[in-house]
């Protein structure tokens, strides 16, 4: 199961060029991959979300190796990308040094060879963050099963609501707003 999210349009002309490239970050957890591509907007001030994707894994993908997680969450990112947007090259970056080094090392997996070689096809290449994080990938790759149930029930249950209660400001203080941030967030 994969979830897209268009927000904005990509300025193709600036991103061929390279003067505002496509870019994109994936992550992998144990539950799941996710990603987002971006480009920055025209000051240069903004990053403007192209895209925002992410879907579940199976309990034998779970169990495997992070290098081989990483590059699957890439490649799929850039698949679901590709499917917004078409052939635009993207800088992929991941915080997962040891997969940059794979994406040219001779020796590596053949899977992930492979993987790689789907990933820049286009022209993309694939940079290390350098030991920053991919905060806006890794929120999207640790969705579980549970969570997604639970927001597919909460979407179902909008459609109950009335316009008097979607308009209530919740000053009652009785149980769980459904629309709100959960707990744990």
């Amino acid at each position: 199961a994969e979830r897209v999210v268009r927000l904005c349009v990509l300025d193709e002309f600036a991103a061929i060029t390279l003067v505002r490239p496509l870019e994109q970050i994936a992550d992998w957890s144990g539950s799941g991959w996710g990603g987002v591509c971006y480009q920055l907007s025209a000051d240069r001030k903004v990053l403007l979300v192209i895209g925002v994707f992410s879907g579940l894994v199976t309990p034998a993908q779970s169990s495997w190796h992070p290098r081989r997680g990483e590059a699957y969450a890439q490649r799929m990112v850039r698949r679901a990308c590709r499917g917004v947007v078409g052939l635009i090259p993207a800088r992929c970056y991941t915080d997962h040094s040891h997969f940059a080094l794979d994406a040219v090392a001779p020796e590596a997996d053949h899977t992930i060879i492979r993987w790689v070689a789907d990933i820049t096809m286009d022209g993309s290449v694939i940079l290390n963050l350098s030991c920053r994080a991919c905060h806006y990938a890794d929120g999207l790759s640790r969705h579980d099963q549970e969570h997604r149930e639970m927001m597919r029930y909460q979407a179902f249950a909008i459609r109950e609501l009335t316009i008097d209660q979607l308009l209530d400001e919740g000053d009652d203080g009785h149980g769980p707003v459904p629309f709100s941030i959960p707990s744990q967030a």
